[in-house]
């Protein structure tokens, strides 16, 4: 039996949806075309075009769902968080479509931007989506690392600084 490999991709999404992805507000993503095969259990690290240019976070894909554009509609209407005339304009033309489930999301404290990206891995943006490359897949991997560690350091920092207070206060009270 061999192991599923789990293809992590890259999402181009415009800036108001990649905030809205991030606030919670967003939980899918419709997509005219995607791979719904080895999706599920996958990443997809949110690319904001312009002006953002940056990729900015990442997204836990739950599953992803071939469907009849209405089917669509009906469903996940107020998950997709798009008003039905751009809808139909996005799927004129289309019997199907995707939606991409995500099961949670993680924004970037430091969005990587397009500039550094081009240069140390030759990155370019998709018009919706492409497989992460290893080398770069990697380098995404250890960023979500560091901002995860960041954030515990300057929690722990926090409680350090409160229990500094603490301890001055009751130096006070004796």
């Amino acid at each position: 039996m061999t192991k599923k490999t789990l293809n992590d991709i890259i999402l181009s999404v415009k800036p108001v949806y990649a905030e809205k992805i991030f606030t919670g507000e967003k939980t899918v993503e419709l997509r005219r075309r995607f791979p719904v095969a080895n999706s599920g259990g996958a990443i997809a690290y949110i690319y904001s075009s312009f002006p953002t240019k940056a990729i900015v976070g990442m997204a836990f894909i739950r599953e992803v769902l071939k469907l009849s554009v209405e089917q669509i509609w009906i469903k996940f209407e107020n998950s997709a968080c798009i008003e039905r005339s751009l809808f139909d304009e996005y799927f004129e033309g289309r019997e199907y479509g995707h939606v991409i489930i995500f099961d949670s999301t993680r924004p970037f404290l430091r969005p990587l931007p397009l500039n550094k990206l081009c240069e140390k891995f030759g990155f370019k943006p998709p018009q919706s989506f492409l497989y992460a490359k290893h080398d770069l897949k990697k380098a995404l991997e250890i960023h979500a690392w560091y901002e995860v560690l960041n954030k515990r350091q300057e929690r722990l920092d926090k409680e350090s600084e409160e229990a500094i207070f603490d301890d001055l206060g009751s130096l006070y009270e004796n």
